[in-house]
């Protein structure tokens, strides 16, 4: 048995029913969020190499932004890499907003 069958509140949708525009959005959701956890991966690797293990940032943990930045600025002194990040997040966050607007606005359109 089908899952929508046994939940009728489930609306299966195929691929040919998402329309251009949330496809565009999704795929550039994606490729800014899998960029900017790569480049905080980065960040981290970087900063590893240069501090005593005791001092070590995990990797599993997203709360030590702050001390990770101003680490980072300490070794690497002219780089972009922090600000790429946010600018980066930044836009995560508007696609994500996009996204939830473009639904309600089709939702309430009756599409």
């Amino acid at each position: 048995m089908r899952f929508y069958r046994r939940f009728p509140c489930y609306n299966e949708r195929k691929a040919e029913d998402v329309n251009q525009y949330e496809r565009a959005i999704f795929l550039t959701f994606t490729f800014f969020g899998t960029f900017t956890f790569g480049l905080y991966h980065f960040m981290i690797f970087g900063v590893n190499r240069q501090l005593p293990p005791a001092r070590r940032f995990p990797h599993s943990g997203w709360g030590y932004w702050d001390r990770l930045v101003g680490e980072y600025k300490v070794s690497y002194s002219t780089t972009l890499l922090p600000w790429m990040m946010r600018q980066c997040g930044i836009a995560v966050f508007v696609l994500a907003l996009a996204m939830v607007g473009l639904r309600i606005w089709e939702y309430a359109a009756g599409r």
